[in-house]
């Protein structure tokens, strides 16, 4: 093939050097492999001087659809992917791209239309299937702003409906939103959709199903153990599959229910056309996607699962579910009552009550100790709600990112606080409990993995996670060597590479990177996989000694066999377990001081036999009530109720997240206590929604409480708070009462004062809308008595005819309060 060529022509569409170079290796092994996949040419030139390249598009379809169905053919091109389907639609996607390049067309094309496919694929389709993503937004407006059309949003729609496009990214058809001319309007691509055909279904029946049993009309039967329970009946837009309905089908899945004894005019083979005793009703679902597909077969083996009632249990305790700890009944507590009362502590004793029941909660000191601990390990989180906190800090939102080598941005989704702590629960399942590092502290290592930010370096993370290893590029030069146990043999080994340039110094990445990896990494070290500078995606033990492997891209070497212990494509924020950002450096030694012990040993945890406890997590929102519930919330409201979150066995009801695509659920190990203000918003003005899902605990103004503090003040506190409440609740409502928590850090009589002074009356008067009567009723100064508040009646303007009958009267605080203001304890 025309190496140099097609990089240029691709530099031209606006692909980065690194892509470009990325691409034309991959159609460099598809065609080192073109006789395996049955193309008779001897190279790609050839092969499009025969019929353009058809016969080995072909060919890689049919490798997809294999791949779909469980086959491997797709590792003569990829022999350690797991993943190979995103790949391999890029790979027919590049190779209609070299057809092009060949037939002599522009990199860009020369209508409006070729710029347009040329744009979303380079910019959303190719990127988004390298990073592994299962969908990708196109929104027209993004589209017109970066190429500059003005009146371009009907053009715009009608390629992305196109089939020339489909068929060049390779693609189906998309789900829009919106109308064909908006600049608002987005586009959905399913990315792990190739063409939907018949025969490809009948691949993915026949390798998730087992063979098919007979032909009865057009339905194709699958057998399951020893009765017929699905079949295919073929129609040209779609899959129609006949399925039992033990149980509720998947929502958003078209479907008709039809009662046993009617299937027999519909020519239904086997058990699915037996009316006699079978009370299960059948249903015909359309199915016009992979996604769909998956879900539906998903759904039919576990409910078959669930009515299985032979299945002998696992004798193996690690797997054997009931040596599991229970799971925990799930908190949703709001705290209400007025200002003082003690609710931000009492949250703090619910929370290390859930965590840690072994706690003295009657032990003040050791509650806010633990509490502090918990905080630090990331088992609870405290959050305030006010008015302009939304769904986009609670659960997740986009993100500008920067694009490499590109001038804009991409927006990416980031976790809220609540998926966060979430994501966090789930990690923590299966716990050990333990608080003491299940690591050496001062064996963990941070790695790069590719560039995270280059779609076209995801490859290295995938490779490496599937081969169950860690890859070092850096040139390749074998270490193997016992020499290169020092620095200087590195130095001299990179001087004999390179005559003509310098020699690298002791601290040039080029000497430190191999080193470390050689020789200071150990087999049972902590090896953190980074995402950028503030995630990591996955973590890993050592487990073997250092290995110069030569690939066939040419990149990465080098690598040591790893034992994955969790890895996620998405990443997770480093603050997880890391009280810093990482550093662009590709490998070196994390700083002990700076690690979450509790974060990491949740990862850690894993590796135990047997949990002897399940970490429980508590997030606390403070003025819950100040917060538009319905717009913080959103859908996830449904699935806070206890009976609708996660089961320990991963079931449970889930949500489709807006922003990221993803499937989510409530863990049963994260609880929700919230504090309300009555004296800010009336419990009757909460959200309907939240007060079925949560359980309300009143707090009041407890006086006795102030025993301690009346001994050290002299003042009688106890009475003094009662009769302020008292006339509060008489002059306004109970819900404007003052706390006890005002006055229990009281020390002298001076803090009274100050107290009454500066925080007391401001707030009577808040409450009482500056009406200076009813403050000084409530303090006892109703008929001018001064003890607090003086009194002074004011004379009629002489302008007046008439005077007024009621007096009236300025207020003042006093300066100093009265020796009698207070009840003094006897």
């Amino acid at each position: 093939m025309d190496d140099e060529g097609y990089r240029n022509w691709l530099t031209g569409r606006g692909v980065a050097q690194n892509s470009a170079a990325t691409r034309t290796q991959m159609l460099k092994v598809v065609e080192r492999n073109l006789t395996a996949l049955g193309v008779g040419a001897a190279n790609l030139d050839d092969a499009f001087s025969q019929d353009g390249l058809s016969a080995a598009i072909s060919a890689l379809k049919r490798v997809k659809t294999d791949a779909a169905a469980g086959g491997a053919q797709f590792r003569a091109l990829m022999p350690n992917s797991e993943n190979p389907h995103k790949r391999l639609s890029n790979c027919v996607s590049w190779l209609r791209q070299y057809a092009a390049f060949r037939n002599g067309a522009a990199p860009t094309g020369e209508s409006i239309a070729d710029r347009i496919r040329a744009h979303v694929i380079e910019t959303y389709i190719t990127p988004a299937r390298e990073r592994g993503d299962d969908v990708v937004v196109v929104k027209v407006r993004d589209v017109k702003d970066a190429l500059g059309l003005e009146q371009g949003s009907r053009n715009i729609c009608q390629v992305l409906l196109g089939k020339k496009l489909h068929e060049e990214a390779d693609l189906i058809a998309p789900i829009q939103q919106g109308a064909d001319d908006s600049p608002a309007t987005t586009f959905t691509f399913d990315l792990n959709a190739g063409p939907f055909t018949l025969e490809a279904v009948e691949e993915v029946l026949r390798a998730r199903l087992g063979e098919p049993t007979k032909h009865v009309k057009k339905i194709l039967a699958f057998q399951l153990g020893d009765a017929r329970e699905v079949a295919l009946d073929r129609e040209r837009d779609a899959a129609q599959l006949w399925v039992e309905a033990s149980t509720p089908l998947p929502a958003g899945l078209e479907h008709q229910l039809y009662p046993a004894r009617r299937n027999r005019h519909h020519g239904l083979p086997g058990r699915l056309n037996h009316a006699a005793g079978d009370p299960q009703p059948v249903a015909l679902v359309r199915v016009r996607s992979w996604s769909e597909l998956d879900r539906l077969l998903d759904w039919y083996g576990a409910s078959k699962s669930a009515r299985d009632q032979a299945k002998p249990a696992s004798s193996d305790p690690a797997q054997d579910t009931r040596s599991m700890p229970p799971s925990p009944k799930p908190t949703n507590l709001i705290l209400y009552g007025p200002p003082g009362t003690g609710k931000t502590f009492a949250t703090a004793a619910e929370a290390v009550r859930l965590c840690n029941p072994a706690i003295n909660l009657n032990d003040r000191e050791a509650v806010v100790a633990e509490y502090e601990r918990l905080v630090e390990a990331n088992q609870v989180e405290f959050i305030t709600f006010h008015q302009s906190f939304g769904y986009e800090e609670f659960v997740e939102c986009l993100r500008p990112e920067p694009i490499e080598g590109q001038a804009g941005f991409q927006l990416k989704p980031e976790m809220g606080v609540f998926r966060r702590l979430a994501q966090r629960a789930e990690m923590g399942k299966a716990t050990t409990g333990a608080t003491q590092p299940l690591f050496d502290p001062n064996r963990v290592f941070k790695m790069s993995l590719g560039e995270a930010a280059n779609a076209d370096d995801a490859y290295v993370f995938e490779d490496a996670i599937a081969e169950d290893c860690i890859l070092l590029g850096f040139g390749d030069i074998d270490w193997s060597d016992d020499r290169f146990a020092t620095t200087e043999a590195i130095i001299e080994a990179w001087a004999q590479k390179f005559p003509e340039e310098a020699a690298p110094t002791a601290k040039n990445a080029r000497v430190q990177c191999p080193y470390v990896f050689r020789n200071v990494m150990r087999e049972g070290d902590l090896v953190v996989v980074s995402k950028g500078n503030g995630s990591f995606r996955a973590i890993g033990i050592v487990a073997g000694p250092y290995e110069y492997v030569p690939r066939e891209d040419g990149g990465y070497p080098h690598r040591r066999a790893v034992r994955w212990l969790w890895s996620d494509p998405e990443g997770v924020p480093v603050e997880e377990i890391y009280n810093k950002h990482f550093s662009m450096k590709t490998l070196y030694s994390l700083i002990p001081g700076l690690l979450n012990v509790a974060g990491i040993n949740r990862y850690l945890s894993r590796e135990a036999p047997k949990p002897s406890t399940t970490e429980q997590f508590v997030l606390i929102i403070d003025e819950i009530n100040r917060a538009n519930i319905s717009k913080v919330f959103g859908e996830l409201i449904t699935l806070l109720e206890p009976d609708k979150r996660l089961r320990p066995d991963g079931g449970g009801p889930t949500v489709l997240l807006p922003y990221s695509k993803k499937r989510f659920g409530v863990p049963a190990n994260l609880h929700v206590i919230g504090t309300m203000n009555t004296a800010d918003r009336s419990i009757a003005l909460l959200d309907t929604a939240l007060r079925r899902r949560f359980e309300f605990r009143e707090l009041m103004p407890n006086p006795k409480l102030l025993q301690t503090a009346s001994e050290r003040t002299g003042v009688d506190l106890v009475t003094l708070l009662t009769q302020i409440n008292d006339r509060i609740e008489y002059l306004f409502d109970r819900d404007h009462q003052i706390g006890h928590a005002y006055f229990m850090a009281c020390e002298t009589l001076q803090d009274v004062h100050d107290l009454m002074r500066q925080r007391v009356i401001p707030l009577l008067a808040e409450y009482f809308y500056e009406d200076w009567s009813k403050v000084a009723a409530v303090l006892g100064d109703a008929q001018g008595e001064g003890r607090f508040i003086l009194r002074q009646e004011l004379k009629a303007p002489d302008s007046l005819d008439d005077e007024p009958e009621d007096p009236r009267y300025r207020w003042s605080v006093r300066s100093e309060f009265a020796a009698d203001a207070y009840p003094m304890r006897a």
